[in-house]
């Protein structure tokens, strides 16, 4: 679905953490562990995004694929200045988010304080 549907060149997955766990410690202590057509965790999706010179755009399945704290959102988008926007798919459609939004607009960020 990443791929196909929503064009991602890269799909990480992190599979033992809860939504409100910090998303700078996710994985950090968990076993490597490898999915077909996956590249890696959500240490590896830190590394790319702190080591690339293109703009990115973090696409999400719902809410809480990304975080359930609002704060931690904050955080991590103002500590990675190569995320311009967060796209957010809720099934039947994507919400897409701008850099800005996500730093600036707490109603937004609430919306992630799904669970």
């Amino acid at each position: 679905k990443m791929k196909t549907k929503l064009l991602c060149e890269d799909v990480f997955v992190s599979y033992n953490t809860s939504a409100d766990d910090p998303i700078a410690e996710r994985d950090a202590t968990t076993p490597p562990y490898t999915f077909d057509d996956c590249s890696g965790n959500t240490q590896d999706l830190i590394s790319k995004i702190t080591k690339s010179a293109r703009q990115i755009r973090l696409v999400v399945i719902d809410y809480a694929g990304l975080s359930t704290n609002p704060d931690d959102i904050r955080l991590f988008i103002s500590l990675n200045k190569s995320i311009r926007e967060v796209v957010v798919d809720i099934g039947h459609k994507v919400e897409v988010y701008s850099r800005y939004d996500l730093l600036k607009n707490t109603k937004i960020l609430n919306k992630f304080r799904c669970r």
